[in-house]
């Protein structure tokens, strides 16, 4: 939610249907076998929005990336960026990068969805 704010704030429109978007964030979970398996699933139904067109950009964020970065991009390659924990600070640059849109361009910057995977360890399990 704090990311969405400040994504929101420079210029995004936020979507509660990632189907209006035009750029997707997938914010995954690595931790448990079941959430990595929803993350996965996730992104390759948006991953085939891309293909068929009907997405401009998909983002991967979260703790998967931290753990599977490497393995997602060899697998994935419909992924535009990918985003771990340690660089979320940063999405708004690599957001402004992959849609080669500024967040001071004067206009909205994109149409945005966000789908969160995984339970993310809080130990509802």
């Amino acid at each position: 939610e704090v990311m969405l704010g400040h994504l929101a704030e420079r210029g995004a429109e936020i979507v509660r249907d990632e189907h209006d978007a035009n750029v997707v964030i997938v914010n995954t979970c690595g931790l448990l076998e079941s959430a990595k398996q929803e993350s996965v699933d996730a992104i390759l139904e948006v991953a085939a929005r891309k293909r068929a067109g009907t997405l401009k950009r998909l983002v991967v964020a979260g703790c998967m990336v931290q753990r599977y970065a490497d393995e997602l991009r060899a697998e994935i390659p419909e992924v535009d960026a990918f985003v771990p924990v340690a660089a979320e600070r940063a999405l708004l640059s690599v957001l402004e990068r992959v849609t080669g849109i500024a967040a001071d361009a004067g206009e909205g910057l994109f149409v945005l969805g966000l789908l969160i995977t995984g339970e993310h360890g809080d130990g509802d399990t």
